[in-house]
């Protein structure tokens, strides 16, 4: 069961990791891990923390290794493609915001 408390917070972590901040893309991958405040999702979970490796963030970088050889191959590749397109989704209209 998802408390409202937990609502909240994950909706603020969302927006940052929209946003692209990477320490809001590393809470969020853990929370889909985890199933903190959201459905447990391991392929959301690899999208998140993947993205977050990408900008730097090493932890996310050494959970993402040991999360691809947990998961299937091809829901790894699946979380990989869902990152890419957030990128370039997210190149695109940041462009707009400078």
């Amino acid at each position: 069961m998802v408390r409202s408390k937990d609502t909240e917070t994950i909706a603020w972590i969302k927006k940052g990791a929209q946003q692209g901040n990477v320490l809001a893309q590393f809470n969020l991958g853990g929370a889909y891990l985890k199933g903190n405040g959201v459905s447990r999702d391991t392929i959301e979970a690899y999208k998140w923390l993947f993205l977050a490796a990408d900008n730097g963030h090493n932890d996310a970088r050494a959970i993402c290794n040991a999360l691809a050889k947990k998961m299937d191959a091809g829901a790894v590749v699946k979380a990989q493609e869902l990152a890419n397109n957030w990128q370039v989704d997210f190149s695109k209209t940041s462009k707009w915001r400078r």
